[in-house]
């Protein structure tokens, strides 16, 4: 007898053990699939400012890096635009170094609508994590609000970290321009963005997500400053959080059963 309460003792202890080996890893990996894809969107969108700025600015008046190159010019339609961060590359928005270079078809004035911008990466990288993909962003017009609104298509982005890691991205979405439409200072512009996306994570894993709450982009800061993100991953959700308006790295990770951790919002 106290040898089977004994064993039945062990074998709870087992099933304990692995469960409690297994937990931690899975609540790591959702943690980090949640931060794969706030990495992901901020490298996108960070690159989609950054070309809207020189766009706009025809050039951003840096005779040195990067090199904006406009065919057959910068009033015609269609035209496409090069941009030449070289190979030693230079900084931009937000301080981040770019390298290599990224071609813009435009098929008209984005004041337009179903005007459209197709951006294409060309040995592209950013703090050299290389940056693959084709970006579509098409004008859809003015709300009822009389805020500009544009759809954006993400196919088969990846990002590539130097230690061989790697995160793939597809994603629709909706950009709204909620602040900054009356004035010339593009730094003052407030983007919201809502949508949908899936991919692969770093440990190899397909994931999907879906913007819960809108996320709030400044043009200004590096970070969207809130909004949720929920994320599936492994037949495990969580949700991100990135806060309450404040321009900083700080972010909350929610899985279904309540618990909660701050994370920091990584570089990469």
């Amino acid at each position: 007898m106290k040898k089977s309460i004994l064993f039945s003792f062990c074998i709870m202890a087992s099933l304990c053990w692995t469960s409690c080996e297994k937990e931690p890893n899975a609540t790591q990996e959702t943690a980090e699939t949640s931060e794969d894809i706030a990495l992901a969107q901020n490298m996108l969108q960070t690159t989609e400012e950054e070309v809207n700025l020189l766009l706009e600015t025809r050039g951003g008046g840096n005779e040195n890096c990067p090199i904006v190159t406009f065919t057959p010019d910068a009033t015609s339609f269609p035209r496409t635009v090069t941009i030449d961060y070289g190979t030693e590359g230079c900084p931009g928005l937000h301080g981040y170094i770019r390298k290599g270079m990224i071609q813009i078809e435009i098929s008209d004035s984005m004041s337009i609508p179903g005007a459209s911008r197709t951006k294409t990466s060309m040995d592209f990288s950013i703090d050299e994590v290389s940056i693959l993909g084709t970006k579509t962003l098409i004008y859809t017009g003015l709300n009822d609000d009389q805020q500009k609104v544009w759809n954006r298509s993400i196919v088969d982005a990846q990002l590539l970290f130097p230690g061989g890691e790697e995160v793939s991205w597809n994603a629709e979405q909706t950009i709204t321009k909620i602040e900054g439409q009356n004035t010339a200072v593009l730094l003052d512009d407030v983007f919201q963005i809502t949508g949908n996306s899936s991919g692969i994570n770093r440990q190899g894993n397909p994931f999907a997500s879906s913007i819960a709450a809108p996320l709030i982009k400044p043009r200004n800061c590096r970070w969207p400053v809130s909004g949720t993100r929920e994320a599936m991953v492994n037949d495990l959700s969580r949700s991100l959080d990135y806060g309450d308006g404040n321009c900083d790295r700080n972010a909350t990770v929610t899985w279904s059963n309540g618990f909660s951790r701050d994370v920091l919002l990584r570089r990469w």
